[in-house]
């Protein structure tokens, strides 16, 4: 059967769409994916769906293109784990059959509706159009690759450095409630190289001056692997021992690839974004009253302010000590 799967915005959303993505080519299906950019320099190194992955625009002329092109392609099956306008709106005109999770005003864009359970992480409520097939497998393989490339450059870059001890750690968000501190950050990078690890910073281009000035900061050398692409961030984040952040792609990009994670969680509810009773992967967020919520800016985030390095770093040494124990 010929599938389409409807997933844009951001890395992690699309990242916790490839188990789904697993599990249908595991059913023999052939599998396309509609994705915008930045999932295309994710998806590009996967060596089944690399050929297969169709690049949406914002543009409305753009997107006009890609709904013709949808249409001819003439897939059996459109599966939208997005649901919102824009993508209903492309599934209106595609000629397939398609599916979303059941919301009234959705009956007048898609062919079928599937009743919806929250799951709790966000991996596993996809995995529910699994229902379409009737399927039932929760199994959470995740898909995510590097080039050969990118291998290389970040191997030159560990050995040039002489890094051993990797820790890797990304202090970004676009959104305010969900970034930690800059500053307490850079408190517990310097507490964690006292104890002989090895802080390589993460960022892409557009958040290099952020992390450049809280380095500033820093009362030792820190490493900072400058504008990675997504390939070089899987391969520099699968070197290491563990990948420390905000609620945001390279921390899925760790639990994708086995890599232990620690996530300081702001605005963000845990219980969807973080994987449930796994040893791995651990997170710290402070639960006050007003935790979790939708926020994208607040006036003073109490939830990551109140929250001291001290506290995040004693935490994270409990974790790291359980992580390794003999």
């Amino acid at each position: 059967m010929k599938i389409l799967v409807i997933q844009l915005r951001q890395l992690g959303d699309l990242i916790l769409a490839t188990p789904l993505f697993s599990r249908l080519l595991e059913l023999n299906h052939d599998l396309y994916i509609l994705t915008e950019k930045l999932g295309f320099d994710l998806l590009k190194n996967d060596p089944i769906l690399s050929d297969k992955i169709i690049i949406s625009s914002n543009s409305v002329f753009n997107e006009l293109i890609t709904i013709k092109k949808i249409g001819k392609e003439k897939f059996d099956v459109i599966i939208d784990c997005m649901s919102n306008l824009r993508t209903a709106t492309i599934c209106k005109f595609s000629g397939a059959q398609s599916f979303a999770f059941n919301k009234s005003w959705r009956k007048y864009f898609y062919t079928n509706l599937l009743d919806y359970e929250d799951k709790g992480y966000s991996a596993y409520d996809k995995l529910q159009f699994l229902k379409i097939f009737n399927d039932d497998c929760d199994k959470l393989q995740f898909r995510i690759f590097s080039s050969d490339s990118d291998d290389k450059k970040v191997e030159t870059f560990l050995e040039k450095n002489k890094i051993k001890n990797l820790i890797t750690i990304s202090i970004t968000h676009k959104r305010q409630t969900r970034r930690w501190p800059d500053s307490y950050y850079i408190e517990l990078a310097d507490m964690l190289k006292q104890d002989g690890f090895d802080l390589v910073f993460t960022a892409a281009k557009s958040e290099c001056h952020y992390v450049e000035n809280a380095l500033r900061l820093s009362k030792y050398d820190h490493f900072f692997y400058r504008d990675s692409s997504v390939g070089e961030l899987v391969s520099l984040i699968k070197r290491a021992l563990l990948h420390i952040g905000n609620d945001s792609a390279p921390k899925h990009i760790a639990v994708a690839l086995g890599i232990p994670s620690f996530t300081i969680f702001g605005a963000s509810n845990p219980k969807g974004w973080h994987p449930p009773n796994n040893p791995l992967h651990d997170y710290i967020q402070l639960g006050i009253f007003c935790q979790p919520c939708s926020k994208k800016e607040c006036e003073k985030p109490n939830c990551l302010l109140e929250l001291k390095p001290k506290q995040v770093y004693a935490k994270l040494k409990n974790f790291m000590e359980n992580l390794w124990v003999q």
